[in-house]
């Protein structure tokens, strides 16, 4: 939805309705209308010119019918009969999202919502915003309010004729016992203490966790795999790959979720189309390394800068020998690679790169781990740890951590316990939680696993992820830290290409299922994003080995259970 001002600058605004009285409404039967108070919690994002607005904005909120040609609320007075009304609430915006009680006559300029309001049909919401530098603008389209303001009449709906199905996901997240009439107790807890809960309280209803959805397909990206992907905060960025049989890319794109658009990434001195190569992120570049193209292995890559879209060559005087099946990691100020396979054969050595020298650094410490491929790795906030891969000999359950001082420079190798450490495999995933580095699946000589582990780099210590509830064993999966979960999905085992998934919670130790609703094709060999809010998917293989171009979201957030006492 977007806006163009007069001075060409453009807003766009996403709606999230919601109302905790409306929505207890939904599943409590109310005394009367005049109970409910006729407020409406509105949330909304908002961006000016492509960028989130910070600051404080100036709001108008009207309710109108389906064409706006009928009022049936306005936040204030239309003396001068334009439409709109004549004064506006001053809204705080924060990285573009912003509340407000609707109806609250608490706030400056807010008049309360009377509730027949809510008893037209249909009903919308239009809002006019100010950025206080280009005046009003009305955001356009209008949206319709449903369910939550005519929850206000649910009196009148007969018991039992609500379902978990009419209800938006998540709508129900935050009702607590606070909202409870007298003599009712309500909770809601996460799908892992459902069992705690049940001692005391019986289940009535369930929302389950939002289906997958299809992103927006306006990109350029070919179907692809060998690709790589790294978020940077505000965008996710896909560069390179395997078109097909000998035929590598040096295309690539940037996805924006706030706004779902995607930005062609230049080709303008973009590195050479390759495949296997890392991508990290440096805090304002994609830094791309090292892979397979044009029938050999490559030493060299580039800097993508996302603030002027421009690519510029990384030295290529003592970087290390080109290889892929090796692993890269931003340590805070610098990038190192390590390990690998080239037409040497497998490699045990790597460098760091400092982008703001345009320099690399040998590492030529002593006690370095077994050189290997397919081994993963994981920046512990002052350490690099590796575990796992491929060796000369087989298949590893080893590993290393590399300390490094205040500033910046590396200190030391030493071994990683393997005492209750996972059993040998590659094509596993590992993530960093923020105190442990957490161990999934993989595959052993045609044996795939469906278990791993949790370390702790301080006490050198590992103990098990558990077993009970945990998604199929497989390989070439992936694995993102949401900040509360480790996300599993796609990958390959015996009866072929997967598209389950789950979330283990290393706070309670338990596993939970994603919903399979609208499950994207199964794949292999894709690349998994996290924004913060869903995850992100493209690319990979199906089982016919073609490559797929569809890109996918989903907000994996638990489902919730609601409880009344017996």
């Amino acid at each position: 939805m977007y806006f163009i001002f007069p001075k060409k600058r453009q807003i766009s605004i996403a709606f999230e309705l919601c109302s905790l009285r409306c929505l207890l409404a939904l599943f409590l039967p109310l005394a009367s209308l005049a109970e409910t108070p006729g407020l409406l919690n509105f949330q909304g994002r908002v961006l000016v010119a492509g960028t989130v607005f910070d600051g404080t904005g100036q709001f108008k909120f009207a309710l109108v019918n389906g064409d706006g040609s009928e009022l049936y609320w306005g936040n204030a007075s239309d003396g001068n009969q334009d439409g709109q009304p004549d004064q506006a609430v001053s809204v705080p915006v924060s990285a573009g999202l912003y509340s407000v009680l609707l109806g609250d006559t608490a706030l400056a300029n807010m008049a309360s919502i009377p509730a027949e309001a809510f008893a037209n049909n249909p009903l919308y919401l239009r809002v006019w915003f100010d950025d206080q530098e280009n005046g009003y603008a009305q955001l356009t389209p209008d949206q319709r309010v449903v369910p939550a303001g005519y929850a206000l009449v649910a009196g009148t709906v007969a018991d039992g004729a609500i379902t978990a199905e009419k209800l938006a996901p998540g709508a129900l997240d935050a009702v607590t016992q606070s909202f409870a009439p007298s003599g009712f107790t309500v909770v809601s807890t996460k799908a892992q203490d459902a069992d705690l809960i049940a001692k005391s309280f019986v289940p009535f209803m369930s929302v389950p966790a939002p289906p997958w959805r299809i992103g927006s397909p306006d990109h350029d990206l070919s179907a692809r795999f060998g690709h790589s992907a790294i978020w940077s905060g505000n965008a996710w960025i896909i560069w390179g790959g395997t078109l097909g049989a000998g035929v590598y890319s040096s295309s690539g794109a940037l996805y924006l979720p706030e706004s779902d658009q995607w930005q062609t990434v230049s080709d303008l001195d973009a590195p050479a189309a390759r495949s296997g190569h890392t991508a990290v992120w440096s805090g304002e570049s994609m830094i791309i390394w090292g892979g397979f193209g044009a029938a050999a292995y490559t030493n060299d890559g580039g800097r993508f800068r996302v603030a002027n879209s421009s690519w510029s060559d990384l030295s290529v005087t003592g970087s290390p020998a080109g290889r892929e099946g090796h692993i890269a990691v931003w340590t805070g100020s610098q990038m190192l690679v390590w390990g690998g396979l080239n037409y040497s054969g497998l490699l045990g050595d790597g460098a760091l790169y400092d982008p703001a020298l345009d320099t690399w650094v040998t590492l030529t410490l002593p006690s370095r781990p077994e050189a290997r491929m397919g081994a993963t790795a994981v920046w512990a906030e002052d350490r690099l740890l590796i575990w796992g891969g491929q060796g000369a000999d087989g298949f590893l359950n080893s590993g290393a951590q590399l300390t490094f001082d205040a500033s910046g420079s590396p200190l030391a190798w030493q071994p990683i316990s393997r005492i209750g450490a996972p059993t040998a495999r590659s094509e596993h995933t590992a993530v960093w939680s923020g105190s442990r580095m957490i161990i999934w699946g993989g595959q052993s000589n045609g044996t795939v696993f469906a278990d791993g582990a949790l370390y702790d780099p301080i006490s050198d210590t590992w103990q098990p992820v558990a077993a009970t509830g945990a998604p199929d064993g497989r390989g070439e999966h992936n694995a993102v830290w949401t900040g509360t979960e480790m996300i599993v999905l796609n990958g390959m085992n015996a009866s072929g290409v997967l598209s389950s998934g789950g979330g283990y919670s290393q706070s309670s130790g338990e596993w939970r299922k994603l919903n399979a609703e609208g499950n994207p094709p199964a794949r292999r060999g894709a690349v998994v994003g996290w924004s913060g809010m869903d995850l992100m998917v493209f690319g990979g293989r199906n089982d016919l080995d073609q490559s797929l171009s569809a890109f996918w979201r989903l907000n994996p957030q638990p489902a919730w259970y609601f409880y009344r006492k017996p």
